[in-house]
């Protein structure tokens, strides 16, 4: 038998107690106490000297063979335990002999069996196994007697001797192989999937097994995990039912479980395994068991090579519930996570890329992955301790994947207006099997928080009905079903610029005379655009229809024209933004253009120097005037006469006053006359009047007639 090689995670138990066969002719046993030590969780130093027992018959006529024992005692092994004898260069020398192992009570021999097996680096045990309570392991070495060749000798080194209590953190290693009719047993347990051991039925209807002996007894939850190969074309589903995987425990010869490979495996991995392609796959007993054999069993005429190219004891393989999780669709790039049922305590999952050896992507009790391209992604079970770990199970995720499409395309719009109508250059696209998409169309005003438009708004193409005053954004959201799993992907974004502008104010209303030239119009806030701004000014003689004024593109405006009647100004401000245009109007300034009046006068009356009026008669006036002013000369200013300034005009005539009195010579007075309206005054016209000189004082003579 071939041992296995591996750390053994289960609590190793080490002898701690040694007896030996009392002194007999022919047996020579020494340093027995180096196999033991002093505490059962330590192993002993096994260093030289170690432990020996050498036995030799007696030769001669006579001769007879000799035997002796060494005992290796535990404070009690429960029934069914497998104890592991550590030994080292047997030597069988002349005729030889034998070495084997049984189990004892004290000194009671308990029916147990044992197998010695090798493991890879050269190290051989001694396997005991007892189907009831035992203390002590003896090794038993019997030397031959003889005359020809002589008397045989055999010599074994004790080194210790153990066993593995049943731990749940026990990685199961594959301690130990041995079989029938088969070839390189070691190579099926040397962890190399390239190398194999070879079952070669003997003859017809005969067979070849290799049983396979761990560490401990399982969890009933473990799982064996198998790697076999076949010739290629040489299995036939009668062939494989006659390949039986079968699980012990203990020290009982009947299997807790057996099943044919025809029923393990799935009909894929049958048809691979007939094409020589290594399959690797578990059986799970669900019973604790502690070796498993395979038997391969020619049928008829019909017989031919088995390969095992590894085994190895694993926690139970990852399960899924429902079932359906383990085939799962998701989004392109959208996070989804797998998740297995729980892992027994103190196991883990491991989560590849590959079926066998690949890339190891996680590990944890799920696997949080953003698949662009539908992916198969494969989960096993491994103790947290422990490398070895259960079969890959497949997870496959199908990628839902759906393109957004491309609509058209950026506008610039001025404000307050609808943009122009949103094709679609590209429609979306979507995967094998999905629904057909359906479209709904958002927008923004931040490129960031996109809300449903409600109304006409879920056909391949859209048009905007409502006004924008401010930049907005435009996208398509495609949406495609598949397996049930519904996914979006939005298209590019469409900008729609808006370009504002306002046109800011002027001031302000004025009234001039005909004839004049207005006041300058003044900037009282500038123009505000998204662009670059402009200015133009413009006017009008009805406040409907403008004009533009050659050369007036500065914020302010002088006219230099006397405006024949009232005008209309405005400044029209304009912003340019991606070689749109927009504008915008200012309020209008009223320049009101008032007549100048008119007033058509008669002669002043001459008066007589006591008189203190005279009168101006008028017969018409123009423009409305309501009062008048009379400036005088300085001759007449000189004799007491004073302005008018303002006042009412009343219906003609004017009354002039005029002073009284010997200051006020006779002669010629002169002044001019003005009429005002509201806004204008008159040109001036002259007046003049005569104070005329008061008559002498006639003499008057009365001459008186005498009677």
């Amino acid at each position: 038998m071939v041992a296995g090689m591996g750390e053994v995670k289960g609590q190793r138990k080490y002898a701690t107690a040694i007896s030996k066969i009392s002194a007999t002719t022919g047996v020579n046993i020494t340093n027995e106490s180096n196999a033991i030590t002093n505490n059962e969780n330590n192993a002993p130093t096994e260093t030289p000297p170690l432990a020996n027992i050498t036995v030799t018959g007696t030769g001669g006529l006579t001769g007879s063979s000799a035997s002796g024992w060494i005992g290796l005692g535990f404070s009690s092994i429960p029934s069914n335990t497998i104890v592991f004898i550590k030994v080292s260069s047997p030597i069988y020398a002349n005729a030889g002999g034998t070495i084997n192992a049984q189990a004892y009570n004290n000194t009671s021999l308990v029916t147990s069996t044992s197998t010695l097996i090798t493991a890879a680096d050269g190290t051989l045990y001694y396997t005991v196994t007892a189907n009831a309570t035992f203390n002590t392991v003896r090794l038993n070495v019997t030397g031959n007697g003889g005359l020809i060749p002589g008397a045989g000798t055999v010599s074994i080194n004790v080194l210790s001797a153990f066993y593995n209590t049943t731990n749940s953190s026990d990685c199961g290693i594959v301690l130990g192989t041995d079989g029938y009719n088969v070839s390189n047993p070691q190579r099926a347990i040397d962890g190399i999937k390239t190398t194999f051991s070879t079952l070669t039925p003997g003859a017809l209807l005969s067979s070849a097994n290799q049983n396979f002996y761990f560490s401990s007894p399982s969890n009933s939850s473990d799982e064996v995990k198998l790697t076999l190969s076949a010739p290629a074309a040489a299995l036939s589903v009668t062939l494989l039912n006659n390949i039986t995987v079968s699980a012990y425990n203990g020290s009982s010869s009947t299997a807790v479980w057996s099943m044919g490979l025809g029923n393990i495996l799935s009909a894929d991995l049958l048809g691979l395994l007939s094409n020589a392609t290594p399959v690797t796959f578990s059986i799970a007993p669900g019973v604790a068991f502690d070796r498993v054999t395979v038997n391969f069993g020619s049928v008829l005429s019909l017989f031919s090579n088995l390969y095992i190219h590894e085994i190895e004891r694993t926690p139970k393989k990852p399960s899924f519930t429902p079932i359906s999780l383990q085939n799962v669709t998701a989004c392109a790039g959208i996070p989804i996570t797998l998740t297995p049922d729980a892992p027994a305590a103190g196991n883990t999952f491991k989560w590849y890329d590959s079926a066998s050896d690949g890339a190891l992507l996680s590990t944890g009790s799920s696997y949080m992955v953003s698949p662009l391209v539908s992916t198969t992604y494969y989960v096993a079970t491994s103790k947290s301790t422990c490398t070895g770990e259960s079969i890959r199970i497949p997870v496959n995720v199908t990628v839902n994947s759906i393109s957004g499409g491309v609509i058209a395309t950026d506008q610039t719009i001025c404000n307050n207006s609808i943009p122009a109508p949103f094709t679609s250059t590209a429609a979306a696209t979507i995967t094998s099997g999905g629904t057909a998409a359906t479209y709904q169309w958002q927008k923004s005003t931040d490129n960031n928080t996109f809300t449903n438009i409600t109304s006409n708004a879920t056909n391949v193409s859209y048009t905007e009905t409502a006004t924008l005053t401010q930049t907005t954004y435009y996208r398509r959201v495609a949406t495609s079903t598949l397996n049930s799993v519904a996914c979006s992907a939005n298209s590019n974004v469409i900008t729609v610029t808006v370009n504002s502008i306002t046109a800011g104010t002027i001031g302000t209303n004025q009234t001039i005379c005909l004839g004049s030239a207005p006041a300058a119009f003044t900037s009282l806030t500038g123009a505000t655009g998204t662009g670059t701004t402009t200015y133009q000014w413009q006017k009008s003689t009805d406040n409907n229809t403008f004009t533009n004024i050659a050369s007036a593109i500065a914020a302010t405006y002088t006219e230099t024209a006397a405006p024949a009647q009232t005008t209309y100004y405005r400044r029209v401000a304009t912003s340019t933004l991606n070689t749109v245009t927009c504008s915008a109007n200012s309020a209008s300034i009223t320049v009101t253009v008032a007549p100048i009046p008119s007033i058509t006068v008669g002669t002043i009356a001459n008066v007589c120097q006591e008189t203190a009026t005279t009168t101006l008669p008028y017969s018409a006036t123009t423009g409305s005037p309501t009062t008048y002013s009379i400036v005088w000369n300085a001759y007449a200013m000189g004799k007491g006469f004073t302005n008018v300034n303002g006042a009412t005009l009343t219906a003609s005539p004017i009354i002039i006053n005029k002073p009284v009195g010997t200051t006020v010579t006779p002669g010629s007075y002169s002044g001019t006359l003005t009429v005002s309206n509201a806004n204008c005054t008159s040109s001036s016209q002259p007046i003049t009047f005569t104070v005329l000189p008061r008559p002498a004082t006639p003499n008057l003579i009365l001459t008186t007639n005498p009677q």
